[in-house]
């Protein structure tokens, strides 16, 4: 039957106030149990551990892993000049420096031939006589990056894109270039574009 709101039934019973809330006070304040153990809080956010699974850099495309020697790293981008010294004082020094980010960077003068640089960023840097002679660049990012003077004979530039570089009197004898290498024109390399420069030509 319909019930009137001024209407008193015999199994209504209004609750305590303030039952709700004291239960959820009684349960996040409740002592350890015989075990020792506290209480677990259901409201508390339950917190991610730090892994290098989750602590490394990230891209739009997923977890990026640095590969490059931070020390190396430092030095470089910090003073070509001191970088230069410290090449000469260790000539057997391997340089790892694969997808460093080096972006418009002063790198004039720098000594980085047989360097390891792969996937590294040097869009806009200053790599004006720098010295790149058999330095592994496949998937460099050169875009717009100053190479005047720059020798790049025998390095390997295969998907490298150097659109807009200055290679203004730069030497580019015998370097190794592919089908996806964007050439400082914006065009991609072909066996005839790779002819004019002297450079070589291999198919993807």
């Amino acid at each position: 039957r319909i019930v009137r709101s001024d209407e008193k039934t015999d199994d209504f019973k209004p609750e305590k106030a303030g039952t709700i809330s004291e239960t959820k006070e009684l349960s996040l304040n409740a002592p350890p149990s015989a075990t020792g153990e506290k209480p677990v809080n259901p409201y508390r956010r339950k917190e991610k551990k730090a892994t290098s699974a989750n602590i490394w850099r990230r891209s739009s495309d997923g977890p990026v892993t640095v590969a490059y020697d931070r020390e190396q790293f430092e030095t470089l981008k910090s003073n070509a000049l001191k970088w230069n010294d410290m090449r000469k004082e260790n000539r057997q020094l391997t340089v790892k420096l694969e997808g460093a980010p080096l972006n418009r960077k002063n790198l004039a003068y720098a000594d980085l031939n047989h360097a390891s640089l792969a996937g590294a960023g040097f869009r806009g840097a200053d790599l004006s006589q720098a010295d790149l002679r058999y330095a592994d660049l496949r998937g460099c990012d050169l875009r717009e990056s100053k190479l005047y003077h720059a020798d790049l004979g025998e390095s390997d530039l295969r998907g490298a894109n150097l659109w807009r570089a200055n290679m203004s009197q730069s030497r580019l004898d015998g370097a190794l270039v592919s089908g996806s290498t964007v050439l400082h024109t914006g065009k991609k390399a072909t066996p005839e574009l790779a002819e004019r420069y002297s450079m070589k030509f291999e198919k993807d």
